[in-house]
């Protein structure tokens, strides 16, 4: 699926690139084209001018520009009904031969039109006036060299630009689908894993059914207990699946004014006692009168996912600071342990992700630290986690503004 995407894309784009590129060089093509056309006609009002056209009939010098680069190449016929050459006027001296030869070839194509004579193209008018048949011929050579040496650069270049473009292309499309396939991928796991997670319930409240219809009365207590444990791990794990379902797909509500020392504080002190029953010591500093905007219950949940990791994994201490500097809100949650290994690391944030068996409370299911990323993320905030002095550590950094 994702190869015919790449395909499509780079295709509508190369498409849409061509197109412009066309669009562009024909666009200068036909400027230049235009320009040259007009320099032309203003050399043919120039060479009209020559004799036979005076109606004097002096033998003028034929006008020549200042700049001898720039002469004017040209040359007059006048013509009887024979098609005989009568009177000529030339810029330049040649064989009669040449001007007979030329002239032949415009009268076989009488009005406007080019003729090439070797390596030399000659632009001709042909015009009757007074019963005289006049031909006039410019050399614009160096013009039509101008733009076939306009349309070679165009084509150089073109392919030049269309290969890079190719290569470039190739790489952004597949810059650009690795986002959305990580997604796809990501979904797919989540899917896979979520049926996972609530196959195992099912199959125990199935089995410990079975077993009450088939025998009612036989440590029937025993059976409910199980079924009822796995009804809460399932209610668990569906909350969970929602609120990630929520912070995804949920738009921003209205945020508030929170003064997070004083939630968190009010949460620790209820958390004493379970530190306490864990063997635990659990310490805090909290900054008075921190607040800042955002949604007071997902803070909080954030807060309680840190602090509920912690007191399953603690060896023996619990250390919690909130501190404001540099315009964010920094949380910090320590718990002594041992260090997650180098290869979960970058894991540890992904939904259903658990580093090992060991280490992982058999009722948790690896959501905890990805419900607390997502909505640290919605409040433009960063969540990292390092270990530092035998601590694993969890630190949320949130701006302020």
């Amino acid at each position: 699926m994702f190869r015919k995407l790449k395909w499509r894309l780079l295709t509508l784009n190369i498409l849409l690139i061509v197109i412009i590129m066309a669009v562009s060089f024909t666009t200068i093509y036909m400027l230049t084209y235009n320009n040259t056309e007009e320099i032309i006609d203003k050399m043919f009002k120039d060479v009209s001018q020559f004799k036979p056209f005076r109606e004097d009939f002096e033998q003028l010098p034929p006008p020549v520009e200042e700049n001898p680069s720039k002469r004017l190449i040209a040359f007059s016929v006048q013509i009887d009904n024979q098609n005989h050459i009568i009177d000529l006027v030339s810029t330049f001296d040649a064989e009669d031969n040449l001007y007979e030869a030329l002239t032949a070839k415009a009268l076989s194509n009488l009005g406007d039109g080019e003729i090439s004579d070797g390596d030399v193209t000659w632009a001709y008018r042909y015009m009757e006036r007074d019963n005289l048949k006049i031909i006039h011929f410019i050399d614009i050579t160096t013009h039509v060299q101008i733009l076939d040496k306009l349309i070679i650069t165009f084509a150089l270049v073109s392919s030049m630009t269309l290969i890079f473009i190719i290569i470039a292309s190739n790489f952004l499309t597949n810059e650009s689908i690795k986002p959305i396939q990580e997604a796809f991928d990501k979904q797919n796991t989540f899917i896979s894993d979520a049926s996972h997670e609530l196959k195992t319930p099912l199959a125990v409240i199935q089995s410990n059914t079975e077993v009450l219809m088939r025998k009612p009365g036989l440590e029937e207590e025993m059976h409910l207990k199980f079924i009822q444990d796995e009804t809460i791990r399932m209610k668990q794990l569906t909350e969970n699946l929602l609120d990630l379902s929520r912070l995804d797909f949920e738009p921003h509500k209205q945020l508030e004014l929170i003064n997070l020392s004083e939630c968190y504080e009010g949460k620790l002190l209820n958390l004493e006692s379970l530190a306490f029953e864990a063997n635990l010591k659990l310490d805090y500093d909290l900054e008075p009168n921190i607040t800042l905007l955002g949604h007071k219950n997902e803070l909080i949940q954030v807060f309680m996912i840190l602090m509920d990791n912690a007191i399953k994994y603690s060896t023996n201490s619990i250390h919690v600071s909130l501190i404001k500097s540099h315009q964010n809100v920094i949380l910090t949650v320590k718990n002594s342990g041992e260090d997650i290994p180098t290869k979960d690391k970058e894991l540890i944030f992904d939904r259903f992700y658990k580093v090992d068996h060991a280490r992982t409370n058999s009722s948790g299911y690896g959501l905890g630290l990805s419900i607390a990323k997502s909505i640290v993320s919605r409040h433009k905030g960063k969540i990292n986690y390092k270990y530092q002095d035998h601590m694993n550590t969890f630190i949320i950094k949130i701006p302020t503004i």
